[in-house]
């Protein structure tokens, strides 16, 4: 009985070689849909992780190419689960916005995570305050106490990011401490 052809070197190889570029996609596959199980990711943020984590670059641009065409992976969900969270926490647009900037996503993207009127602003910012700048009374009005200078609370605002604008009008309209 014969013995089936050897496959020439170059054919083998070939074939490991597709095997292993299978092991390496299917690896971060399953590396990105995990970090997209814990929260929500922008794509250079994965794309970050995954080369660190040791996937080629070029498997990683592969995976997320397909993660995005199927929706498992969102630029614009990331840009406004990011938004929502620092705005539960007290920040203002121009923070959010230059965080969503650091995290390399796209301007547009940002600015409809954002895109809120100045009425919202002004109640995230009245919150941050009355939280940092608890009352003394518990008049529940969300005035700062008395203690709390007009810079000093302008100042946290700045840090926050709120614009100066806002800043101004929230304090001016603020009773006289």
């Amino acid at each position: 009985m014969p013995y089936p052809a050897r496959p020439t070197e170059g054919a083998a190889s070939k074939q490991v070689m597709a095997g292993a570029e299978a092991g390496e996609h299917d690896r971060a596959q399953g590396l990105a849909l995990r970090l997209l199980g814990q929260r929500e990711h922008g794509r250079a943020e994965l794309q970050a992780k995954l080369t660190a984590k040791g996937c080629p670059a070029a498997v990683a641009a592969e995976v997320l190419e397909a993660l995005q065409e199927n929706g498992a992976q969102s630029d614009e969900r990331f840009a406004a689960a990011l938004a929502r969270r620092r705005v539960e926490r007290g920040y203002g647009p121009l923070y959010i916005r230059a965080e969503l900037k650091d995290r390399q996503v796209d301007e547009g993207l940002a600015e409809d995570a954002l895109n809120q009127p100045p009425a919202y602003w002004s109640e995230v910012a009245t919150r941050a305050l009355a939280k940092k700048f608890p009352n003394r009374d518990d008049s529940g009005t969300g005035t700062p106490a008395k203690g709390a200078s007009y810079a000093a609370q302008a100042r946290f605002l700045s840090r926050r990011g709120f614009p100066s604008e806002l800043i101004y009008r929230l304090l001016e309209s603020r009773d006289p401490l």
